[in-house]
Parts: C-alpha cells; sequence; structure tokens
C-alpha cells in the first residue's frame, strides 16, 4: 500500500511541476535575446548655429550619445570646395573648427553642410554599446545604408 501511495504523490508533483513551468513559460516575453533592449533611441540631428566671420564655424545640437565621432563636410560645387573636419559630440554638441579656402575666408553663396556619424564599428566602445551593431537600437529618418553598413547623415544648405 506504501508502494502505491508513493507513486500517486509522484505524479501529483509531475502534475503541479508541469502547470507551474507553463506558467512560468507563458510570461516569459518572446525576446529571441532578452539581454538586448527592443526600446530603440529615437535620434534627431539639428543645425544649431552657423557663427560666420567668413570663416565659419558650424555648431550641430543632437541626441546622439555623447563621444558619438564624425565628421562635417562643408561643400560648394561651383567653386570645386569640399572640406571635411573630424568631430566628436559632447553633451549632445559638436562645434567645428573654421572652414577656410587657403587660409582666407569662404566666397559667400549657397554651401550644402553634411554630418556623417562614423560607423559602428569605429565607434567608441561606450558608444557602440547604446547604438548597437550596425546601429540596430536607433530609430532615425537620419539613419543612411550604404555597403559598408549604416550610419547618420543629416545634410542641411546653409547660406555664407
Amino acid at each position: 500500500m506504501s508502494v502505491r501511495v508513493e507513486n500517486n504523490t509522484k505524479w501529483v508533483i509531475f502534475i503541479i511541476i508541469s502547470i507551474v513551468s507553463t506558467l512560468i513559460g507563458l510570461n516569459i516575453p518572446n525576446n529571441p535575446n532578452p539581454h538586448v533592449s527592443t526600446n530603440k533611441l529615437d535620434i534627431n540631428v539639428w543645425l544649431k548655429s552657423v557663427k560666420n566671420n567668413g570663416k565659419p564655424i558650424i555648431t550641430i545640437e543632437s541626441n546622439v550619445p555623447d563621444n558619438t565621432e564624425g565628421i562635417v563636410i562643408l561643400e560648394k560645387d561651383d567653386i570645386n570646395y569640399r572640406v571635411s573636419l573630424p568631430v566628436k559630440f559632447k553633451e549632445g554638441i559638436v562645434k567645428t573648427n573654421e572652414f577656410m579656402l587657403k587660409g582666407k575666408n569662404l566666397p559667400s553663396g549657397e554651401y550644402t553642410m553634411r554630418f556623417k556619424s562614423t560607423l559602428d564599428i569605429v565607434q567608441p566602445i561606450e558608444v557602440k554599446s547604446i547604438i548597437g551593431k550596425n546601429y540596430s537600437n536607433v530609430k532615425s529618418k537620419y539613419i543612411q545604408e550604404s555597403m559598408l553598413g549604416k550610419r547618420l547623415v543629416f545634410i542641411k544648405k546653409i547660406d555664407l
């Protein structure tokens, strides 16, 4: 008789464990990698100011992570002018050095200003951990994809 009670007890314990396991399984979120957030960082970029004394200094504001690296390019096709300066964001702001033409003032007119972030593989580790591989943790209208990968690209026409 005691053998029969032990078998029944084992079945009851087995059924309880099965029910509890099923209930726990139902509460696990359907995220294939539970250590990766499904919330994406919505990144925006704004041209904050252009200080122009003939040698413009461009200031850009963004909510990118601190230490995000990139380049600011200023170009004007009709004079074959294209200069790029490396930049790094601190507290949401990046400011270029002066743009010049052979050490002198730039001619006035309409220029195209571009900000391009570097690819994720060359961003600092603390930036990579936020933006994810190939900017996978970022949603933004400024994300552009190339053969090399994704990056942020912000383009604005400015009058100097």
